[in-house]
């Protein structure tokens, strides 16, 4: 990592990119959720699909997840969020309140095309993403590996009758996705963030779609075989499928 991939935010934390310099000016865009931002940018396997996209003059910008911070150890941090939430239900939209601001902050900095900008994300990333696209309009592509979209499946939130993560769920933003491109990738034995559960998500953006008349729904889930501890791992050519699929909306497709 170079001191030049970071950039300098109000906020005091910096926001991390690959990609065309930043004195090329603006370029289309993928902000990209892994884990924290270092690893999601420089550490393999989790960037290949940031480096096949920033090698197509695409700039990929990233920064932490929650209780992802540089120094953390990532395998704990779903109980974090798991115990944030039991506390702070309001968590999520407040990290989506963060992730508005940086947006705003490129986009008037004229570092990203308003009419070029996509999010992406693995797993945790992707259902991080995926809100963002929600609340973010401009967003019009969204992209996912194994993507989470239902907290309760994962062993690390509570398994009880008080415990509700309904609010949080990806099938509650399918009104505020109907206008937008998504694809999804999952092993078709994912038991991590299970595979019918993304299944429910893109099967329910697509009825709202329907109802909202889209008569086409740009709604994609491509299931393969799963491979990895519980079956939750992504392959390179999976990835460099999506970014390959992305780069054409980005590059060949824009704008809408």
């Amino acid at each position: 990592m170079h001191l030049d991939s970071m950039l300098s935010v109000p906020d005091g934390e910096p926001i991390y990119y690959i990609g065309p310099s930043i004195s090329a000016g603006i370029k289309p865009a993928v902000i990209y959720f892994a884990l924290s931002a270092e690893t999601s940018l420089f550490q393999d396997p989790f960037n290949q699909p940031a480096i096949e996209l920033a090698q197509q003059d695409i700039r990929v910008f990233s920064w932490d997840l929650p209780f992802h911070t540089k120094g953390a150890d990532p395998h704990t941090a779903m109980s974090h969020w798991a115990e944030e939430f039991a506390h702070n239900p309001h968590f999520i939209s407040h990290f989506i309140s963060l992730c508005q601001k940086r947006l705003d902050f490129l986009l008037n900095e004229n570092l990203i095309d308003r009419n070029c900008l996509a999010v992406a994300g693995l797993s945790r990333g992707g259902f991080m993403a995926t809100h963002l696209a929600a609340h973010y309009p401009t967003i019009k592509w969204v992209l996912g590996f194994a993507p989470l979209t239902a907290p309760e499946f994962l062993q690390e939130f509570p398994h009880s009758i008080e415990a509700d993560y309904s609010a949080i769920h990806l099938t509650q933003l399918a009104d505020q996705l109907t206008q937008t491109h998504v694809r999804f990738y999952i092993g078709n034995h994912d038991t991590r963030v299970k595979t019918e559960a993304c299944f429910t998500f893109i099967k329910t953006l697509t009825e709202k779609s329907f109802a909202k008349g889209v008569r086409s729904p740009q709604v994609e889930l491509i299931i393969y075989p799963s491979i990895g501890h519980k079956g939750h791992g992504t392959s390179p050519e999976i990835f460099k499928n999506g970014a390959s699929w992305l780069k054409d909306q980005l590059i060949n497709r824009a704008p809408l």
